[in-house]
């Protein structure tokens, strides 16, 4: 049996994607998970190792040695990082260590946290980091066309590169419109309103302060506008603040993690994200495994789900969101567009990618 050490910042990003993939690579394997949290999953071994947010904290240099002294006790045949925090992390404890030379590492990347658009030195500082862990990455693993030539354009694995259709979705479960009525009536929401839902981390990246100061604007244009945030994080206060300062408290709802999510989806008119940037985003594939129309910003991640009135809507500024939103409520033809989407991300289903996926960690064992 081999030894196979499966990373994340948080463990709430192994139990959310990767439990399929443990399931099986536990079959003929071990397998340990080294996070941030405690969790009941069904695995040899869990380390919780705190991970600190900011990658330049001194807290983490601490942690660097923690984690270094793990796999040096562990020796692990497969390490496989994802989260940009824990994959630079563990990839620089192994390259200090005394196993260094000892077994593979995968990174999964779910976004490189730089594009072709972010600013030169914020850019620079990314890439110097990545390049930083080119020794100890044997094969980089990304999601969507942007990060994939990134990775290639400044070498950023010495071996292989390799791009795929995320880690999968479920196949989407049957809801009835009881579902529905049951879901908008918790939130106050009517037959009348139209109802934007936006499910992600409440992050500057995420950028949910974009559509919140651009709300005003879109109700002078379309009145009965709501719009759900669900999730939390680190601006949700700041968010609220915002809300309250321009009388949004009517038609915007922080309404904290959701669960199951794929409910409110459903119940939803549009899915909405003003992402800067994106890995392969789940939120955006769930709403088109569900056939909800999808509006959302033109960055990587998104363009590589949604082409442009064919299967969704792509938006650059303000003026082009709201013209697409009018657009969309509009459009007669909008039986056609959930289909296509629908058509689409079926290719991005669990059960369609999964193998293709784990064959990628069995070439190095």
């Amino acid at each position: 049996m081999k030894k196979i050490l499966y990373v994340a910042s948080r463990i709430s990003h192994i139990t959310n994607f990767h439990l399929p993939y443990i399931e099986q690579l536990k079959k003929n394997n071990t397998v340990h998970v080294l996070s941030q949290g405690i969790s009941d999953i069904n695995v040899d071994k869990i380390y919780n190792i705190n991970f600190e947010k900011k990658i330049n904290s001194i807290k983490n240099i601490k942690t660097i040695i923690d984690v270094k002294k793990i796999l040096e006790q562990e020796k692990y045949d497969l390490i496989i990082t994802n989260t940009t925090l824990a994959s630079f992390i563990v990839r620089i404890s192994k390259q200090i260590s005394c196993v260094k030379n000892y077994g593979k590492l995968i990174n999964i990347v779910h976004g490189y946290l730089f594009s072709n658009n972010t600013p030169f030195l914020k850019k620079i500082l990314y890439i110097l980091a990545e390049k930083m862990c080119v020794p100890s990455t044997d094969k980089i693993i990304t999601m969507n066309k942007e990060d994939y030539h990134l990775a290639k354009k400044y070498k950023l694995c010495s071996y292989d590169i390799t791009n795929i259709k995320g880690m999968g979705i479920p196949t989407p479960p049957s809801y009835n419109k009881e579902i529905k009525s049951k879901i908008r009536e918790s939130f106050d929401i009517n037959e009348h309103d139209i109802l934007l839902t936006y499910a992600a981390e409440l992050s500057n990246r995420k950028n949910q302060i974009y559509l919140i100061n651009s709300m005003p604007k879109i109700l002078n244009i379309i009145p009965n506008i709501k719009l759900i945030l669900a999730g939390t994080g680190e601006l949700k206060d700041y968010y609220d603040l915002e809300i309250k300062k321009n009388s949004l408290e009517d038609n915007i709802f922080l309404v904290g993690y959701i669960s199951p999510i794929k409910e409110l989806l459903f119940s939803s008119d549009i899915v909405i994200s003003s992402s800067k940037s994106e890995g392969l985003p789940f939120n955006i594939m769930e709403a088109m495994s569900l056939k909800i129309p999808v509006i959302a910003s033109n960055v990587k991640g998104h363009t590589d789900l949604i082409v442009d009135n064919y299967n969704g809507y792509l938006f650059n500024d303000e003026d082009e969101l709201i013209e697409k939103l009018l657009h969309l409520i509009n459009n007669k033809d909008i039986e056609a567009l959930k289909e296509n989407e629908y058509n689409f991300i079926q290719d991005y289903f669990l059960e369609n990618v999964i193998d293709t996926n784990l064959n990628l960690f069995y070439e190095f064992l």
